[in-house]
């Protein structure tokens, strides 16, 4: 990629990331329901077993404020993450 010797790249990404972290219009959001997992990968940053498990309540919290956000913006984005199958 070519750029003018001038250009402040790392400014520009700084930013774009100020600007996508304080958009209201747009929410991102990464739910860890479960950390159970007994596959023990030796490439996993997890050590040890641990059997945390979102509860009944916690996840309708979630669901609820997820409802809200979504009425006043443009877009929400949902990541699943822990747990193996």
């Amino acid at each position: 990629m070519l750029v003018e010797d001038d250009f402040d790249e790392i400014g520009l990404l700084k930013t774009k990331n100020n600007m996508a972290r304080y958009d209201a219009s747009n929410y991102s959001f990464t739910i860890a329901p479960t950390m159970e997992c007994n596959f023990g990968c030796p490439y996993c940053f997890e050590e040890g077993f641990r059997y945390n498990t979102m509860t009944d309540e916690i996840s309708a919290q979630i669901t609820s404020f997820i409802n809200r956000i979504s009425l006043k913006s443009s877009s929400v984005g949902v990541c699943w993450y822990g747990g193996e199958p």
